[in-house]
């Protein structure tokens, strides 16, 4: 019977998009979502964000957990960064390596294929910036480093809003059919930036 293989960003890291849609399957429970509504807060730098903001649940080191942003998540309106975000704390040890990765998970019921385009900073208890992410690919971003101090961190990811409906990417398939020589690239669907959705977060050791 004849089959569709799918495959994502063209020219993405393919070990990583594995790892992530691995990450998903088998993570669907172990969920993060806000409980109460912060839609209207909007604030304008990152340290206002951190210090009016709770951590919305707490990751612990060697593991990974799915986040969800959405419209009941506070607004950051900075200058050089728009959307919603959510903030997780962690801890750390003084010089411990670690490597944190945030990567957006595509909303892929029926023909509708879209991802948040995440940012992500690792941020001290009074809001300042100890590391900014870096972009891997359209949809995921590291963090890898050296904590300097004992203590707790928070980790803020913000969901972009200004790319919201711009295309950063291509999911395309291809027919099998046993027997049968495989025809790549038979469906081609653009994938496109969305201001909410699902976050995966894996916090671990740096390699």
């Amino acid at each position: 019977m004849p089959y569709i293989f799918s495959k994502y960003l063209k020219g993405s890291n393919r070990s990583l998009l594995l790892l992530v849609l691995s990450m998903f399957f088998f993570s669907g429970c172990a969920g993060i979502a806000r409980t109460d509504s912060a839609g209207n807060e909007k604030h304008p730098d990152m340290r206002s964000a951190k210090l009016a903001s709770k951590p919305i649940g707490r990751i612990e080191y060697d593991s990974f957990r799915s986040l969800k942003i959405s419209t009941e998540s506070p607004y950051l309106e900075s200058e050089s960064l728009k959307g919603r975000y959510e903030i997780v704390s962690i801890q750390g040890k003084k010089g411990q390596q670690f490597l944190i990765t945030t990567t957006g998970i595509c909303d892929c019921l029926g023909f509708r294929k879209w991802s948040v385009v995440p940012f992500s900073y690792l941020l001290d208890g009074d809001g300042g910036i100890v590391l900014a992410g870096k972009s891997t690919t359209p949809m995921a971003q590291t963090l890898a480093g050296a904590f300097p101090e004992d203590g707790d961190y928070y980790l803020m990811i913000v969901a972009d809003s200004t790319s919201a409906g711009k295309r950063i990417g291509v999911i395309s398939g291809g027919l099998a059919v046993p027997g049968r020589p495989y025809v790549p690239d038979i469906i081609t669907l653009p994938m496109t930036s969305h201001p909410t959705g699902l976050v995966q977060v894996h916090y671990h050791k740096s390699e």
